[in-house]
């Protein structure tokens, strides 16, 4: 149940994530449509009661959340907010740590965050930007974010993208012109390029073999 200020977006709950807690006792989902993760726990025979975990700002529509391998956070990226939020595992859910906007300070055009990952390490934090079309690399120590690198993603729409730490690639898909751009990765996680694209009509995801 649930909708928010979005009539387009949020008219009713839409699912669109879910991942296991690190200890694997639960399953948050996030629905950008009511502006909420939930927590659904595990039990013996499938899942027990679900639970409010956090509850974003009203439109922000969450919609990738990843964990930190060492379970000490969990990073939300909202869709139609434009933002990344820094979590916190807590007796009562999910608590705010810190958001930051994934596009410039200043940008006023539209924009939609698209994609989230975490370097192996959990060092470094990759968002895509659909509208202002670009790429952004956050460092993240203790319990800080900090933006290290605003680039162009080579394309119209970089709706999800791939990190290839073995091979030292970043490769972005961009949904509106069919751009796959390949990017490289510097020492310090920030990105090269695109050092090279192809077209391919209707890209929109990339998976690794």
């Amino acid at each position: 149940e649930g909708s928010g200020p979005n009539a387009e977006r949020q008219e009713g709950p839409h699912a669109h994530c879910v991942r296991f807690a690190g200890d694997g006792s639960a399953l948050y989902l996030v629905d950008l449509g009511a502006d909420q993760i939930l927590r659904l726990t595990l039990v013996e025979d499938g899942f027990g009661e679900a639970s409010v975990a956090w509850t974003a700002p009203s439109g922000s529509g969450p919609r990738h959340l990843l964990f930190h391998p060492d379970g000490s956070a969990a990073l939300l990226l909202s869709e139609l907010a434009a933002t990344l939020t820094l979590l916190s595992e807590g007796p009562l859910g999910l608590e705010t740590r810190q958001t930051l906007p994934t596009a410039p300070e200043g940008f006023t055009g539209e924009n939609l965050g698209g994609h989230l990952e975490l370097n192996a390490g959990g060092s470094r934090v990759y968002v895509s930007n659909r509208g202002h079309d670009s790429l952004a690399v956050f460092a993240l120590e203790g319990e800080r974010l900090e933006l290290l690198q605003q680039i162009p993603s080579g394309g119209v729409h970089p709706r999800h993208f791939a990190l290839l730490e073995d091979e030292g690639k970043l490769v972005v898909a961009h949904e509106k012109d069919g751009c796959v751009a390949t990017f490289d990765l510097n020492p310090d996680g920030t990105l090269l390029g695109p050092a090279r694209s192809v077209h391919v009509p209707g890209a929109c995801f990339v998976l690794a073999p």
